[in-house]
């Protein structure tokens, strides 16, 4: 056991040598990817900011050296014949999707890293990031503990803004307990009273049904992809714990129940019983990354009781 922690200690070590040539922006609190392409060239991507040329290049052996660093790190190979590496660097939380010859040109890689701002709402209105009246609709869902759906595409801030809903629970509830389920670290959370877990995609069931017997007053999940997670997490929020938050993959606010629904497809033979959404989300916020500006709530959509005369989900729109 001893000679096992030596080894990853040494590992960790190289590792960080390794990374050398990116830890400034590894270390930038809103550098949130971190990109070297074929060739070397580094380009990052700031909150808020157009994704941008560093202005310097990494040679093929620096940028290999990082890969499979990460590679012995976390146990996994990278060769001519398993040219792929998906994970997560330890320490540092970022997630690496890596590529090596034969299939590309030259090593390169990826780098998603877990935010490091902790921004609440005033900040978001105080950058044009979030209108007076979507922040007042958002603040009084978040105080009578509505349960909330963070939406948009890749890169749009899901993340970033779920962690700024955290801040203004822990600025109005502060007693509130939290209970975090995510299979990446990302959410940065600034409450006194929570528990975090980290779990693979098919521990992620296990994680959501334990929460019922940890006492919290809200189940928070990063990300659903998966029709049972959703299931889980909709009955868990509807079922005396109000007040979770999540994010999911959409392209409206109005998406965004359908989206709940079509994951729910994944569990149920026939149709989806329709209500086991509405009846527990209250809340949709819709974030798309603006060119030239970055990350912007533009849709904020309150959820009504029942369908429509097509059998569609009800809003009120913001």
């Amino acid at each position: 056991m001893a000679e096992q922690a030596s080894l990853y200690q040494r590992q960790l070590s190289n590792l960080d040598h390794d990374l050398s040539p990116i830890m400034a922006e590894l270390l930038d609190p809103r550098v949130t990817d971190i990109m070297v392409n074929p060739g070397g060239r580094l380009w990052t991507k700031k909150f808020g900011e157009m994704t941008s040329y560093c202005g310097r290049s990494l040679d093929r052996e620096s940028v290999l050296r990082i890969i499979m660093s990460t590679a012995a790190l976390i146990e996994k190979k990278v060769t001519k014949d398993e040219w792929n590496l998906t994970g997560v660097i330890p320490k540092y939380n970022a997630r690496i999707e890596a590529f090596i010859e034969p299939t590309v040109s030259s090593p390169t890689f990826c780098l998603r890293k877990p935010t490091l701002l902790a921004l609440g709402i005033d900040d978001y209105v105080k950058d044009g990031r979030l209108s007076e009246t979507h922040k007042e609709v958002i603040a009084q869902a978040v105080t009578e503990r509505a349960n909330i759906l963070v939406g948009g595409g890749t890169g749009t801030g899901k993340t970033t803004f779920l962690n700024a809903l955290i801040n203004e629970v822990a600025r109005v509830r502060p007693d509130d307990r939290l209970y975090l389920v995510e299979d990446t670290p990302e959410i940065n959370c600034q409450a006194r009273n929570f528990v975090s877990l980290v779990v693979g995609p098919n521990e992620s069931i296990k994680a959501v049904r334990s929460a019922l017997r940890y006492k919290p007053d809200r189940i928070i999940f990063g990300e659903l992809r998966y029709g049972e997670v959703a299931l889980e997490w909709l009955k868990a929020s509807s079922t005396g714990h109000p007040g979770g938050m999540c994010t999911v993959h959409a392209d409206s606010a109005k998406r965004m129940l359908p989206r709940m629904r079509d994951l729910l497809l994944e569990c149920f033979s026939g149709p989806v019983p329709l209500n086991i959404i509405y009846e527990a989300i209250g809340l949709c916020v819709y974030l798309q990354d603006i060119p030239g500006f970055g990350p912007r709530v533009v849709e904020v959509a309150k959820v009504q009781p029942g369908l429509d005369a097509g059998g569609n989900f009800q809003y009120t729109t913001y």
